[in-house]
């Protein structure tokens, strides 16, 4: 990753000269990862994390827990953002259905849990 061109023509010409230390990432810089069961994102993604110090985050984990968390209940739980400790934010019981039944989803219908586990506040 280099921030300019000419940046990179200079590492390219002289690497040493830039590998003495490790290099430093910016503490906002986000990266995502995708690829085919097996190519290896996981651990690649750890490696990253360990490295950099960043946090982890697994949209796939993320949502299958929520799921789990929501079809454990016996009654589907009502969409509840408040100020006022854990929020749910749930889906319709059509759309919990239509996962159920394995039809194609949004994954941006998702977002809310994804904000919801990084710790972001949800306002209605």
């Amino acid at each position: 990753m280099f921030s300019s061109e000419e940046n990179l023509k200079s590492f390219v010409k002289e690497p040493r000269t830039y590998l003495k230390s490790q290099p430093k990432m910016p503490s906002d810089f986000r990266i995502l990862m995708l690829g085919p069961t097996g190519a290896g994102v996981s651990d690649q993604a750890k490696l990253l994390e360990e490295q950099y110090g960043w946090r982890l985050v697994d949209f796939q984990a993320i949502v299958k827990k929520k799921l789990a968390d929501i079809l454990a209940f016996e009654r589907k739980p009502p969409n509840n953002v408040s100020k006022a400790g854990t929020c749910m934010v749930c889906l319709s019981q059509e759309e919990l259905n239509e996962i159920k039944d394995g039809k194609q989803f949004a994954a941006w219908k998702f977002l809310p849990w994804v904000l919801e586990y990084l710790g972001v506040p949800l306002a209605v």
